[in-house]
C-alpha cells in the first residue's frame, strides 16, 4: 500500500507512526501547504529524505502510485478532500470530523453513492486512550454513577 499524507501538522505524526509500524504500506508522498511543515516533519518522523513532498493535496490524487490518502489537514477542509479523493478512486483514511453540518455530510454520502468503490475510514484514535479506557471501564462498571454532564479539555 502506497499511501500519501496530506496535512503534515502535530496530527500528522501519529499517523505516520502507525503506517511506518505497518510491513505492507510505505509512505510516498507528503503534502503540506506549507513545504518548511512538510519538511520538518519528514525530519521529526526519521522518514527517508527522498519522499518527495507537494504543496497541493490535489497532486497526490493524480498520482497512480498512491493507493491510500491519509487525510490530516484542518477539519474544515475535510469534506472537499474526502469527495475529491473519492472521485479520484483513493482509498482514504481521514480524521474527523468528516462534515461540519448536515450540508456537508449530505455533500459527502452523494460522492460516496456515486463513488463506492474506494475505502473510506474515520480515525478514532482517543478512544484507545489509556485513560479514556479507563473511563469507559468504569463507567461500564456503575463506578462513576449516572453521567449527565461532561466537559472536556
Amino acid at each position: 500500500m502506497n499511501v500519501a499524507i496530506v496535512g503534515c501538522g502535530k496530527v500528522s505524526r501519529g499517523h505516520i507512526k502507525a503506517w511506518q509500524d505497518r510491513d505492507d504500506a510505505q509512505i510516498v508522498l507528503l503534502v503540506d501547504v506549507s513545504r518548511e511543515n512538510a519538511e520538518q516533519t519528514r525530519e521529526m518522523t526519521g522518514l527517508d529524505e527522498s519522499i518527495p513532498i507537494a504543496e497541493d493535496y490535489r497532486e497526490a490524487l493524480a498520482r497512480d502510485g498512491v493507493d491510500i490518502v491519509d487525510i490530516c489537514t484542518p477539519s474544515h477542509r475535510h469534506a472537499k478532500e474526502i469527495a475529491d479523493a473519492l472521485q479520484a478512486g483513493k482509498h482514504i483514511v481521514t480524521e474527523k470530523p468528516t462534515g461540519y453540518n448536515l450540508e456537508e455530510c449530505r455533500f459527502l454520502r452523494y460522492w460516496r453513492g456515486l463513488c463506492p468503490e474506494p475505502k473510506v475510514a474515520v480515525a478514532y484514535s482517543l478512544r484507545y486512550y489509556p485513560v479514556n479506557m479507563e473511563v469507559k471501564r468504569l463507567l461500564d462498571e456503575g463506578a462513576l454513577g449516572d453521567v449527565f454532564a461532561g466537559q472536556f479539555t
